[in-house]
């Protein structure tokens, strides 16, 4: 016999970490993208959304339906399968203080570092071209206690840099590009 009580449409809890299942997930996606979108990254890879919002792998059901919700509704759009960005309707629905520009390069460059938290060094190189000066990759590597510039956990957070268009490389030197200093680039007298 079926209870008299009508069921709730809310959002219910997951058994994992006591995430709902829908609303949370969503908001998360989009304060994540509209973080990027305010440090000028418009195309992110899903697969940083995903890691983000504290999901291992682009192919857990949960995180998946939310992407379908999200671009659904017309909040994301998908750029070449593996990038996705916030579109102005997403960026609406999304939390306010995520969307706030860097108020200083100092917030800027914190916002970056988080990003890079995955990595063991990755803030530490980070802070090594924060000068604004050009690097010659072998030395940088060095400079952070790696032996050779194939170490995965060196290659990568530079990788993320170039992909997110925070970094330029050229010829075996790399440097911070001007979206880092949104307040100005660093006197680059020696």
């Amino acid at each position: 016999k079926a209870s008299p009580i009508k069921k709730s449409n809310t959002p219910k809890a997951s058994k994992r970490g006591g995430k709902t299942t829908d609303g949370t997930l969503d908001q998360k996606i989009l304060s994540v993208l509209s973080g990027y979108q305010a440090m000028k990254v418009t195309a992110v890879p899903k697969i940083d959304v995903c890691e983000q919002c504290g999901y291992k792998a682009l192919d857990t059901k949960t995180f998946r339906e939310a992407m379908k919700r999200l671009k659904d509704r017309n909040h994301i759009e998908y750029h070449s399968g593996k990038m996705v960005s916030i579109t102005p309707s997403g960026h609406e629905a999304s939390p306010v203080a995520a969307a706030i520009a860097p108020l200083d390069n100092s917030t800027m460059h914190k916002r970056i570092k988080e990003k890079l938290a995955k990595w063991p060094k990755g803030a530490q190189i980070f802070e090594k071209l924060l000068d604004g000066k050009e690097h010659d990759k072998k030395v940088l590597c060095e400079e952070v206690g790696y032996k050779a510039l194939d170490t995965k956990a060196f290659r990568e957070p530079l990788a993320f840099l170039k992909k997110m268009e925070w970094m330029d490389s050229n010829r075996g030197s790399v440097q911070l590009t001007d979206k880092v200093f949104p307040h100005g680039r660093p006197s680059l007298k020696a």
